[in-house]
């Protein structure tokens, strides 16, 4: 007999002990995709790392705020979300028309011995969080991060360094005890991602959309935080950028074109906003709603000035 195949009456279950298993359960909560359920791992290391993570003063709410909070409730008062916390350039408050919505959903374990309460997750991740997602960044490409008890006590670091936790805020003040899990190998996730940016089938298949170039962009973006993790120091994301630069001179030079072009991100406008809002509701709307936004401004600078140099980099990245 062949092996079975996992179905949402019959998950998975899943010791998460890499980042790519913990990828096949982030995926098949946001996506849908192949049902898993955690398995509890054990860490003998005694080394931890711990994050004090502050609420913000009234003085420092953004506009959303409120909105998200009350997502937030709901998904804990059903026991489904015991905190949210909120990172990257939305977190640390240096966000601009580019940002998306970064966060990290610190679940209520007790979810995974239950489907019924998995499967509710679900529901709330798409019919009420990516809404609330999406009116503040309606060209958001991917969900949320999740955290959990067992996985704070194994941590692995190429899933999220640590100390981007160390810039959020959280709708509840949390300690968090992080106990990461040793890495002795040196990995290539940053060459990888660059071989495939090369490709730009991938990616604008269906033409050159804002939300397509948002996510190439973001994707690049992202090499020289890769890149650190892949040498065993894991930084912040934010603080990643001018040791690349110095380590690979112009070689690296599309990152730095596409994090001047994230500056002077032109503001969505508003009929985008509603388009999105209305097509996540219906099936296929969103993908349809995203396809209406184009800027000729920032495919030429994307296709003139930061494709060309990508195998460049991703050579000068495979040599060290």
């Amino acid at each position: 007999m062949g092996k079975s195949q996992a179905s949402d009456s019959n998950p998975n279950s899943l010791e998460i002990r890499s980042s790519s298993g913990y990828y096949k359960f982030s995926n098949f909560l946001n996506y849908g995709k192949a049902p898993v359920i955690p398995k509890a791992s054990r860490n003998d290391s005694e080394r931890e790392m711990v994050v004090d993570i502050p609420s913000l003063a009234d003085t420092e709410l953004p506009s959303w705020h409120g909105r998200l909070e009350e997502v937030w409730g709901k998904a804990r008062r059903e026991k489904l979300v015991d905190n949210l916390i909120v990172h990257g350039s939305h977190g640390d408050q240096t966000s601009n028309s580019y940002s998306d919505l970064d966060m990290t959903l610190i679940l209520d374990d007790r979810i995974f011995g239950s489907l019924p309460q998995m499967n509710k997750l679900r529901k709330w991740l798409r019919n009420d969080l990516l809404p609330a997602v999406l009116s503040v960044d309606p060209l958001q490409h991917h969900g949320p991060f999740f955290l959990w008890n067992n996985l704070i006590d194994n941590y692995l670091e190429d899933i999220l360094p640590i100390a981007v936790y160390q810039h959020a805020w959280t709708m509840n003040p949390v300690k968090i005890g992080f106990r990461p899990l040793p890495s002795d190998t040196k990995g290539d996730a940053a060459h990888r991602s660059l071989i495939s940016l090369q490709d730009s089938s991938k990616f604008f298949s269906r033409g050159h959309t804002m939300y397509d170039m948002k996510r190439y962009l973001s994707n690049l973006m992202l090499v020289p935080a890769l890149h650190w993790s892949d040498l065993g120091t894991p930084m912040f994301k934010g603080e990643s950028f001018e040791p690349f630069y110095e380590k690979f001179g112009s070689a690296a030079n599309p990152i730095k074109v596409a994090s001047d072009l994230r500056q002077k991100w032109p503001t969505t406008p508003e009929k985008i906003f509603k388009a999105v809002q209305l097509g996540s509701q219906v099936k296929g709307g969103l993908e349809l709603a995203r396809q209406l936004y184009h800027d000729d401004s920032v495919s030429k600078i994307l296709i003139n000035e930061i494709m060309p140099g990508i195998s460049d980099l991703a050579d000068s990245v495979a040599r060290t």
